[in-house]
């Protein structure tokens, strides 16, 4: 393997003065075993690259000496569906260590909720508040309880004040959009924003019960068990069964 380039620009988070500027250059430690610097250099320049797509059973229609490229959302999850332990033990290995915090944070009896807005405010992505706050009472009722919130979000304090004037809810941020998805992993329940694949990541790498707005883009991954996994409307309202599943 080519240890991938990470670092790159990106002029959104800048311009909405987002605390994660999404740089990506701090994150990752070289892939064990992978071709790095002046190795990786010279075979950029003078490999052929071929798209993933040229990829048949694992075998190459070409016979030349090629690179083969990954990337972009592809399949997204389908073709790694059953290899979340593998990919989340080596996912873990490559991060630095200074994100790994969220690993050591205490979630018991919290709820997580991800609010993403930010970009998704453009053309009206963005998952309306009520409906985390009508999820969040849902799973306070049930438990008779006034269940510690956890916010996760990229949005600004104002654009959450509804949220965050509910009671004993928290915002939280570990230091970069990596560590808050590796810290989300560690939920005990996560109520997400429609269309978000960076909370469908956190779902992917923890497994925790997760509930999602029907609208959303994003599809089940939870093969084995489809219950821990709810697509709601506003108006549906979590499952007894469901609801047993948080191990708060």
């Amino acid at each position: 393997m080519i240890n991938p380039t990470w670092l790159t620009l990106k002029l959104g988070p800048i311009i909405r003065n987002e605390k994660d500027k999404r740089f990506y250059g701090n994150l990752f430690n070289p892939i064990s075993e992978s071709v790095v610097g002046g190795e990786k250099l010279f075979l950029l320049m003078v490999k052929k690259c071929v798209p993933e797509s040229c990829l048949i059973d694992n075998e190459l229609k070409y016979v030349d000496d090629v690179i083969v490229t990954f990337e972009g959302l592809g399949n997204y999850f389908d073709d790694i569906i059953g290899d979340y332990s593998y990919i989340r033990s080596v996912f873990f290995d490559v991060v630095k260590k200074q994100h790994l915090g969220g690993l050591r944070f205490d979630f018991t009896r919290s709820i997580s909720i991800h609010v993403r807005l930010g970009d998704f405010n453009i053309g009206n992505q963005a998952t309306d508040l009520s409906w985390f706050i009508k999820k969040i009472n849902e799973i306070r009722d049930y438990y008779r309880d006034n269940i510690k919130v956890f916010i996760f979000s990229d949005g600004t304090d104002e654009e959450l004040k509804t949220l965050l004037n509910i009671n004993n809810t928290e915002r939280v941020f570990f230091g970069s959009s990596i560590a808050d998805m590796i810290a989300m992993s560690q939920s005990k329940v996560l109520i997400c924003s429609k269309n978000s694949t960076f909370a469908w990541w956190a779902s992917y790498l923890g497994r925790m019960p997760i509930v999602w707005p029907k609208d959303t883009g994003t599809k089940s991954i939870y093969y084995d068990n489809k219950n821990k996994e709810k697509f709601l409307d506003y108006s549906e309202k979590l499952d007894d069964s469901f609801l047993r599943m948080i191990d708060l």
